[in-house]
């Protein structure tokens, strides 16, 4: 659509300026794509400045990592990027989501994940405002597994932040259900 420059431009900005803060601003790169798909809206990947705004993140982001890390500023890699320590780490950080919330917000999470995201997406396609949420939970906790830099808490804080609205959609979809019920 005509007028859409102006956020590609701003979506570049904001990612290279998050990116060049801290490298797992990496993770927002992924965002973009990731919503489409949730929404179904599969025509924008058709879009040269979806593509555009992507490269023009992702190429500064990534010689920004190399030399950070090539230099030793910033990066510690603990081991090399492989399927094992991408296993490793999604459990660990898997794990860590499910310790933070507890068990019954975690459900809770799921069932507006579920509620929210997948059952409009078997519909119709996701609101856009909670695929970008879903997006940004699924690419902060992807980067941070893919990289091999070690599994701490504090890399999980952009997908918990991202998570807890889904935390009340699930509170939500569980009063709506309880309302049908017919108590004795």
């Amino acid at each position: 659509r005509r007028g859409r420059g102006p956020a590609t431009g701003r979506f570049v900005m904001f990612s290279l300026l998050a990116i060049f803060t801290k490298n797992s601003g990496i993770a927002v790169v992924l965002m973009p794509v990731l919503t489409v798909i949730l929404t179904k809206r599969f025509r924008m990947l058709l879009s040269a400045r979806l593509w555009l705004a992507a490269l023009l993140a992702a190429a500064p982001a990534w010689a920004w990592v190399w030399f950070t890390s090539r230099y030793d500023f910033f990066i510690k890699w603990e081991e090399p990027l492989s399927v094992h320590s991408f296993a490793q780490a999604s459990q660990g950080y898997a794990h860590i989501l499910f310790t933070a919330f507890g068990p019954a917000f975690f459900a809770l999470i799921l069932l507006g994940l579920f509620d929210q995201v997948a059952k409009p997406y078997a519909r119709e396609g996701c609101d856009p405002l909670r695929a970008a949420l879903a997006s940004l939970a699924t690419s902060a906790f992807l980067f941070q597994s893919a990289v091999p830099n070690g599994v701490e808490p504090r890399f999980m804080l952009p997908a918990a932040m991202a998570l807890i609205p889904f935390l009340f959609a699930g509170v939500a979809a569980l009063t709506r259900a309880a309302a049908g019920i017919r108590w004795p």
